[in-house]
């Protein structure tokens, strides 16, 4: 999947071990929930800015890239990282 290929090559370029060991829990966590088209509560923790997302806000579902403006996230619940888009020959 490129984005967790990615994701991966950015792993390598962190400095400390502890940031390499951080990145890749939010890196496993990222990929379960892609996985298991998991829900991510708000409270637990935010996307990467600039990730893509479908967000449920408002009692609605809306797709777009994470911004992190405090107001617009004030009713928002759950979240969750868009799939990879399909590979078109």
């Amino acid at each position: 999947m490129k984005l967790l290929d990615d994701i991966r090559h950015h792993l390598a370029t962190l400095n400390s071990g502890q940031q390499q060991r951080e990145a890749a829990v939010l890196l496993r966590e990222a990929a379960t929930a892609l996985a298991n088209g998991r829900w991510i509560p708000v409270s637990e923790r935010r996307p990467e800015v600039g990730q893509e997302i479908l967000l449920f806000f408002e009692g609605e579902m809306y797709v777009g890239r994470y911004v992190p403006w405090p107001k617009k996230w004030t009713d928002a619940t759950h979240w969750m990282p868009l799939p990879e888009p399909p590979e078109v020959e």
